[in-house]
């Protein structure tokens, strides 16, 4: 019995990580898009 609840804590703790990994993505990607962004702007006002 020890067991099945050991394996539904673990698959509890793994669906935890993936909404956290999913907003560690978006906002990399959002930082690299406003990089992108700040550095076409200074281009064109250069």
């Amino acid at each position: 019995m020890s067991w099945l609840v050991r394996a539904f804590r673990t698959r509890e703790r793994r669906h935890a990580t993936v909404p956290l990994a999913l907003a560690v993505i978006v906002a990399v990607l959002g930082a690299l898009l406003y990089l992108e962004l700040v550095t076409v702007l200074l281009e064109h006002a250069g």
